[in-house]
């Protein structure tokens, strides 16, 4: 006796041979049918058991791996995340640090063009330009008209190369420039530029050595860095007679 399985495969349930009956065939037929319904019943529950565990399987793991690697994926964004905190804090104290020495030369230079801050007479026509700072503390001081913003060429030279003035020497050097009469008032912020009162822009009148600190700071705190525009005198900037100008903390 041969019949089909679940799986459309075939195969012997039962071989009879020899002379019988045939109401001994119709019922050995009908046991060998049993049987055969019985195996295939339980071959189709274990197979269904099989796919079952199977299914089970590959589904536990399938999440076993999606949270390995939501759990890797957490652990490397963690580490990138504390890596970018570290890096961030190595860059503020950095910064915090490029920013004191910046500070440390303008001090000095500060100090050195106090003590040799001279007042000499003016000759020719003069500007009267009264200063005002963030604190509103304010000053008022006369300059000749073709003074230059910043000092004369010679001493602008030196303090590019060696960022320090040497002692004064005669009467060779003029320092009543507006520049420096700004940066040595006891008020003035370290970083800052000039500007106008009306029409408002910025007065180029920094040297090459301050305008080279103010840029480094400036762009260290994500700001543009500005080009340096060599200064000139009061006269052709424009700024005659009575003028007055705002020192902005940069």
């Amino acid at each position: 006796l041969i019949v089909n399985n679940f799986e459309e495969d075939v195969f012997e349930v039962r071989r009879i041979s020899g002379f019988t009956t045939a109401n001994d065939l119709v019922e050995k037929l009908q046991d060998s049918l049993k049987i055969a319904k019985d195996d295939i019943k339980e071959l189709r529950e274990q197979k269904k058991k099989l796919l079952s565990d199977r299914k089970l399987r590959e589904e536990q793991e399938r999440e076993y791996k999606e949270s390995a690697e939501l759990d890797k994926r957490k652990i490397l964004e963690a580490k990138k995340v504390q890596r970018e905190k570290e890096e961030a804090e190595e860059n503020e104290q950095r910064r915090r640090k490029d920013t004191e020495e910046r500070r440390k030369m303008i001090a000095a230079q500060r100090e050195q063009l106090r003590q040799h801050l001279t007042v000499a007479p003016l000759k020719g026509e003069t500007v009267n330009i009264q200063v005002r700072f963030p604190s509103g503390e304010r000053f008022a001081k006369k300059f000749a008209l073709d003074d230059s913003l910043e000092m004369i060429a010679a001493q602008r030279e030196q303090l590019r190369q060696h960022l320090t003035v040497a002692p004064l020497k005669g009467e060779t050097v003029n320092i009543q420039e507006l520049f420096l009469a700004i940066l040595c008032h006891k008020t003035c912020p370290d970083f800052f530029i000039v500007l106008s009162g009306y029409p408002r822009c910025q007065i180029n009148c920094a040297p090459e050595w301050y305008h080279l600190l103010l840029a480094e700071q400036l762009s260290a705190d994500g700001l543009p860095r500005p080009k340096f525009t060599p200064v000139s005198s009061f006269r052709n900037a424009g700024l005659r007679k009575a003028v007055a100008v705002f020192v902005k903390s940069c």
